[in-house]
């Protein structure tokens, strides 16, 4: 079963795919002059963390764990909002787990 390792890579690497992948969308979106659409793009990242949440309650304690852990380290690439949105989704699924 995956364990701490797995779930730190899986926010390391989703947090560095989706910051290069934004950073390139919002450049073109910039070049074309689209820059109304930048605000779709705060939405749609707000849409990933709750189909990730839907996803969390089938995680392991030490796969959330592992997650966690790479959401704190790597969460400089993130918006504040996303941070802690996605730490307080973290945080609840692992206190549902507790119980």
């Amino acid at each position: 079963m995956p364990g701490l390792k797995h779930g730190f890579e899986r926010a390391a690497t989703g947090i560095i795919m989706g910051f290069v992948t934004n950073m390139i969308f919002k450049e073109l979106m910039k070049v074309i002059g689209f820059s109304s659409f930048l605000l779709l793009i705060s939405f749609l990242s707000i849409v990933a963390i709750v189909e990730l949440a839907n996803k969390m309650k089938y995680w392991s304690l030490y796969y959330l764990f592992g997650w966690l852990i790479g959401i704190i380290l790597f969460g400089f690439l993130l918006a504040w909002w996303e941070l802690l949105l996605y730490f307080g989704v973290a945080m609840a699924i692992m206190l549902r787990k507790f119980k």
